[in-house]
């Protein structure tokens, strides 16, 4: 037998393009196939179950620990979301830290469904009969596809008898975005989003950028500080009154918009970023800081307006791209992964005016598995690419309002903590099937991609034409796989029999599948389909 001519085989897999979440563009990516330091999710997180998105459950308060009088009211925030745009429950609950056992239900199997934005609310409960003990508030959300997610504050809140409190509860102050790392230029305009509280005082608050990320060593209410640069003057501390109707935006959240001066805020000769920071402080309890999960990179262009103009182009040293350097650096997380095999333009995936792009780590290793070692011993999927949403441009909130141009990516980004830290999806390589004859062959991963115009399907049963969605489709080449098992339901609410493709290939001259069965749901078409 010519074993040379059945390890010819390919495979591609035409991914329906669909509607998942926002997004943002990049102006330069480049990724190691080693990583030595990483920031965010750890090597080895999975985006789901079959490629589904786990739903994301966060409680923003209280963000530090609190100390209240028994009959106090305590307010939560919270959000959940899934990009997939699935039905989540969702439950919200008092925990004694001790014996783990819930003091208060708040919220108990709320039915959300999302369309990629989280859905933020609020929640109060009362500290009444609770005295003499600690809580931390805690939050579930299933999809019921994938394991539950948990979350819980990051503050705890202690209940105490009357007269035994400190005179002044303390502060609280979340900072909401930038949510990821920006890479910021002359002129660009950046929004900082924030949540505060003071229940029984007036405070101020101070927004900074931060050059080293500690709080300790710089007094953000000097507006001529070394350690920082000050943004504007302080602002007073004003809680609205939440409108319990309002849960698709966040009604605390405040905002402030500032336009990059490069005289104020230079680029940095060390490539190091600024740190946004938000501080509150009462005049009675030490100040409380917060900083956003994003950092900004204040770049320059690779090329100067003169060396272009005058035809002499300047060397540009890649390891600076992103840290003072206008673009981004994707990082692989897996060495040999060749994570950067491909980069390719998606098109506009979500919908949203902004073209997105999809960067290829050939040999990655969806969830930490191990390659294929042995013949007929299958080991897990090879082959990672990754969907990254571009960011559309949005109008500011001057009046009149301006145009403001599409985030850019900044720093240095995971290419794994796409969906996660970073707006986009995880596509990875399919499980071997194990040959019948030779078992489990070596694979070559995703070999290449290739967005292809949105294309209608047929309807198995009657011949109709399914108009597409207006989104281009993906293709993705896989070498060497045997064959494809797709065992899930894309599109549960149509109550029909779950999706079930499987290929086989034997055409070792045209390197394509020469097989193609499907359940008993043909319009299902939000999954995996092959040829």
């Amino acid at each position: 037998m010519n074993t040379d001519r059945l390890r010819g085989h390919a495979r591609a897999v035409l991914v329906a393009g669909m509607a998942l979440a926002t997004v943002g563009l990049l102006a330069f990516t480049g990724c190691p196939s080693v990583l030595t330091s990483v920031e965010g999710p750890q090597p080895g997180t999975a985006p789901g179950v079959g490629g589904n998105s786990r739903p994301t459950v966060v409680v923003q308060t209280p963000p530090n620990n609190i100390i209240v009088t028994e009959g106090d009211t305590v307010t939560v925030i919270w959000s959940v979301n899934d990009t997939d745009g699935e039905a989540v429950t969702a439950n919200l609950r008092v925990v004694d830290i001790l014996t783990n056992q819930t003091a208060v239900n708040l919220v108990v199997n709320q039915v959300l469904r999302t369309t990629g934005t989280p859905i933020v609310q609020t929640s109060s409960f009362s500290t009444a009969g609770l005295a003499g003990k600690t809580y931390l508030v805690t939050a579930t959300a299933s999809d019921g596809v994938n394991p539950l997610q948990e979350a819980s504050a990051p503050g705890t809140v202690q209940v105490v008898t009357a007269g035994t409190e400190p005179t002044s509860a303390r502060p609280s102050i979340t900072l909401l975005t930038p949510e990821f790392d920006r890479s910021v230029a002359q002129g660009d305009t950046v929004t900082l989003t924030w949540n505060d509280r003071d229940p029984d005082s007036a405070a101020l608050i101070v927004l900074v950028l931060d050059l080293d990320a500690n709080p300790n060593n710089d007094n953000p209410f000097r507006i001529d500080d070394p350690g920082l640069v000050v943004l504007g003057q302080a602002i007073e501390d004003q809680d609205p009154i939440v409108n319990p109707d309002q849960t698709i935006t966040n009604p605390l959240a405040d905002t402030f918009e500032f336009k990059v001066d490069v005289s104020r805020i230079p680029v940095r000769a060390d490539g190091q970023p600024y740190f946004p920071r938000a501080t509150i402080t009462d005049g009675a309890n030490p100040s409380v800081h917060s900083y956003s999960a994003g950092k900004l990179f204040v770049t320059q262009l690779a090329e100067s307006p003169i060396s272009v103009a005058l035809g002499t182009p300047e060397a540009v040293d890649l390891l600076r791209i992103g840290l003072n350097i206008t673009g981004a650096t994707f990082l692989g997380f897996t060495p040999g992964a060749y994570c950067g095999s491909r980069m390719r333009t998606a098109g506009d995936f979500d919908a949203d005016d902004a073209d997105d792009f999809v960067l290829v780590a050939r040999y990655g290793r969806p969830g930490g598995f191990p390659a294929n070692v042995a013949r007929g011993v299958p080991q897990g999927s090879v082959g990672e690419a990754y969907l990254i949403y571009g960011h559309a441009s949005r109008q500011s909130t001057a009046n009149p309002p301006e145009v403001i141009p599409g985030i850019r990516y900044g720093g240095r980004i995971n290419a794994n903590s796409t969906s996660t830290s970073i707006p986009g999806v995880i596509f990875t390589g399919p499980l071997t099937i194990p040959d019948p004859v030779l078992g489990a062959e070596d694979t070559e991963g995703i070999t290449d991609f290739s967005p292809v115009p949105d294309q209608p399907f047929p309807d198995l049963n009657n011949g109709d034409v399914i108009i597409g969605d207006s989104r281009p489709e993906l293709l993705f080449g896989m070498a060497h796989h045997n064959g494809i098992l797709q065992k899930r339901d894309d599109d549960p609410s149509d109550a029909a029999d779950q999706v079930e493709f499987i290929l086989s290939a034997r055409d070792s001259v045209t390197f394509s599948g020469d097989s193609f069965t499907s359940g008993e749901d043909p319009t299902g078409f939000n999954g995996c389909f092959a040829t």
